[in-house]
């Protein structure tokens, strides 16, 4: 089934997303059972983390941009020394 003609354009958020779904093909992308029991999991912990990342693949991803903007704000760390007010 074709999507509405608003949601179509190649530029639409919507059309982006489906091309993104479209283009994982068979790439097995994990059991939802499992991650719905991890998340009923962190509902009973007393203090559950602000961020939870599920799944190997993405869980390299936040590891990958983690890493790339600790070593940004290391760089210019330095540019914060002696800011206070005199």
């Amino acid at each position: 089934m074709p999507p509405p003609e608003a949601y179509a354009g190649p530029t639409v958020p919507a059309a982006q997303v489906r091309k993104m779904l479209t283009g994982l093909g068979s790439m097995k992308l994990g059991d939802p059972k499992k991650a719905v029991s991890k998340i009923w999991e962190l509902t009973a912990l007393e203090n559950p983390p602000l961020r939870l990342v599920l799944g190997k693949d993405a869980f390299m991803h936040i590891r990958g941009q983690v890493e790339s903007v600790t070593a940004e704000i290391a760089k210019y760390e330095s540019w914060s020394d002696n800011l206070q007010e005199d």
